[in-house]
């Protein structure tokens, strides 16, 4: 498969995951890693939010401790569509396929905590493996999930989840209350706002025990608020990985 997107000279290329899509990753320059981050959608992140900038600003602030990063290629908007839409065999893929192999060939055999981050679509995606899998998946970073998909179908799950004590940063912006739209290319119906179908979403899972910390950032669906909120986002995540009370 050649690749849509340019690859960056310090992210480093490792083997395909279990269902043969392609995945990157990035030691940490703060010493061995005690914590995972898994970011889905890797073309958007890599080249659109810019993610690894806001790591290497973190990572020299000494702003959270020291992380494993490893990208996972989406491989297009129609399988963006058909995995990202609390698909439970991608879920399962990512739990109990990509996690072994990324701990064993990354992490020297250590199963260390694993945060989830994706936008949009996988930002949906990263809360429902978060729910399914909770012995796995410890903390999900949601940027504009799309809870609007198949009318909050999500939202429905929720209260039937067995991690009540799930850890979700939860972020929208205060313009994305587009609706009634239907986006390509499969044609994926939003009937509601994404604003205030993720307002919805994180009132659920606060009421069956969730902790949930719900942003509000000024902005549309863009990359550019998405890398903003990273700064934020990740040292939350990696702060409860490594000591949940603080």
């Amino acid at each position: 498969m050649s690749l849509q997107f340019s690859l960056p000279g310090d992210l480093l290329r490792t083997s395909d995951s279990p269902d043969g899509r392609p995945f990157w990753w990035r030691e940490s320059k703060l010493g061995v890693a005690k914590q995972v981050l898994i970011f889905l959608d890797a073309e958007l992140y890599l080249n659109r939010v810019k993610a690894l900038h806001v790591l290497a600003d973190l990572e020299e602030r000494e702003q959270f401790p020291p992380c494993l990063s490893v990208f996972l290629a989406a491989q297009g908007p129609e399988l963006r569509h058909h995995d990202f839409t609390c698909n439970p065999k991608f879920a399962s893929l990512v739990a109990w396929e990509l996690l072994p192999l990324v701990w064993d060939q990354l992490c020297e055999g250590n199963e260390f905590p694993i945060t989830l981050v994706g936008l949009s679509l996988s930002g949906l995606a990263a809360a429902h493996a978060t729910l399914l899998f909770p012995e796995r998946i410890a903390t999900a970073i949601c940027q504009s999930p799309s809870f609007w998909w198949n009318d909050e179908m999500f939202r429905s799950r929720v209260p039937r989840a067995k991690n009540l004590r799930a850890r979700m940063w939860i972020s929208v912006g205060d313009e994305e209350t587009d609706f009634g739209i239907s986006h390509p290319p499969t044609d994926l119906y939003q009937g509601t706002g994404q604003l205030e179908s993720c307002q919805r979403v994180a009132q659920t899972l606060r009421d069956v025990g969730a902790l949930v910390n719900f942003q509000l950032f000024h902005g549309e669906h863009d990359p550019t608020c998405w890398r903003d909120d990273l700064y934020k986002a990740i040292p939350w995540a990696a702060c409860f990985d490594r000591c949940p009370g603080c």
